[in-house]
């Protein structure tokens, strides 16, 4: 008899999926890509700013300035876990980091790099408006 062994390839997982930019030619970026322990991470930080935009949703003029403040508090730790890489990019004259980027970057991209780490979550668009 003959058996023909096949040895199985590994499977190989990426960690990290890099982007090409639409807000800023020639800039690239590198998202983290989800795991369990990722996800619990993110949703644990991401839980308090949550409520409070829930609470603050429908209230006075300083209660939607808050709001406003909290949506961008999200929008940087959702910078700050999921950016894993950047380039093609110079702020100031040196190469642009994840700080440099929040700090004094282009808030095109900055929206940009949000919304895909949102995407990249596989968040639903109510929970999108929630983040």
């Amino acid at each position: 008899m003959n058996f023909l062994s096949l040895s199985p390839k590994p499977v190989q997982h990426d960690s990290l999926r890099w982007i090409a930019s639409e807000a800023q030619r020639g800039v690239r970026f590198a998202v983290r890509l989800p795991s369990l322990g990722s996800r619990i991470e993110l949703t644990r930080r991401l839980q308090a700013l949550t409520r409070q935009n829930e609470f603050l949703a429908n209230g006075n003029d300083l209660q939607q300035l808050e709001r406003a403040l909290s949506e961008l508090l999200v929008q940087r730790l959702l910078i700050e876990w999921g950016l894993a890489g950047l380039e093609g990019l110079q702020i100031d004259g040196q190469a642009a980091s994840v700080e440099s980027l929040i700090d004094r970057g282009p808030e095109t991209l900055v929206s940009e790099i949000a919304a895909q780490i949102r995407a990249e979550c596989g968040l639903t668009e109510d929970e999108r408006k929630n983040f």
